[in-house]
């Protein structure tokens, strides 16, 4: 998974911190580690970086699944940057069947809102085993400075 942070010119935000976060392949976030015993030890559940010059960040991942409770599968993202209150959004897969059954994913607004933060997870041409990749920018409401 990657992408670019971008102001609201469509300029890159350098040094901007992202964070992601999302459930392991038995549908358990970290932070319920402590009371379960089936979650996967292979799976950190959390990154966070620093934006490159030109605004990239990367992750590796597990493409997301749905939870009980959580109808369409998502990625967290919280977005710090200097002078500005951190930003959070959620990363949808595209077309999946119950994105429009999930009540957060429906109370994003409309179609184009909810086009802004679902992604087309894709198969990467090469993968000898089967990775798929997905491209997501964030574009932030405000012009950075400098």
């Amino acid at each position: 998974m990657a992408g670019r942070v971008l102001d609201a010119r469509g300029d890159p935000i350098k040094n901007a911190i992202v964070e992601i976060w999302q459930v392991d392949h038995n549908a358990i976030y970290l932070a319920e580690r402590d009371s379960r015993s089936d979650f996967d030890p292979n799976f950190q559940g959390f990154g966070r970086l620093e934006t490159a010059s030109n605004g990239e960040y990367r992750f590796r991942t597990i493409k997301p699944i749905p939870y009980p409770g959580r109808l369409a599968p998502h990625i967290h993202f919280k977005i710090r940057t200097p002078g500005h209150e951190p930003w959070t959004t959620q990363l949808y897969i595209k077309g999946y069947p119950t994105n429009q059954r999930d009540g957060i994913y429906r109370g994003i607004g409309d179609a184009k809102a909810q086009e802004s933060v679902t992604v087309d997870f894709a198969p990467i041409k090469g993968s000898p085993i089967g990775e798929m990749g997905a491209k997501f920018d964030i574009v932030l409401g405000w012009t950075a400075k400098g």
